[in-house]
């Protein structure tokens, strides 16, 4: 599962108290981002259906909580670390080739 740096700020929320309330999630996330209400539900709705985040109704309200741990995340992100170290080495060997002929026409003159 791949989750965005401000999902995880939701999840990282989550992980220190679980379940949380909308209101406290709002009111959580503003003190550190200033985002709006609007993005902090969005960002709510993808990590439900990424299944990172759980909800449930308790007295009227709908709680959040975390359905992943820290380290589980962690260990399903390995593999896209690794797919993209791998294409950073692919892209530094093909960039580091000198092009056919560099260096050879600096200050030659046909004749």
């Amino acid at each position: 599962m791949t989750v965005t740096k401000a999902e995880r700020s939701i999840l990282n929320l989550l992980w220190k108290r679980s379940p949380r309330t909308l209101g406290e999630i709002i009111s959580e996330i503003r003190e550190e981002h200033n985002w709006s209400e609007h993005t902090i539900t969005i960002l709510l709705s993808r990590l439900m259906r990424k299944g990172a985040i759980v909800t449930e109704e308790a007295q009227g309200e709908t709680e959040y909580a975390s359905a992943i741990s820290a380290e589980e995340l962690g260990r399903s992100q390995q593999p896209s670390f690794w797919a993209r170290m791998m294409d950073h080495e692919a892209f530094l060997l093909v960039n580091t080739k000198k092009p056919v002929g560099a260096g050879h026409r600096k200050g030659r003159m046909n004749s």
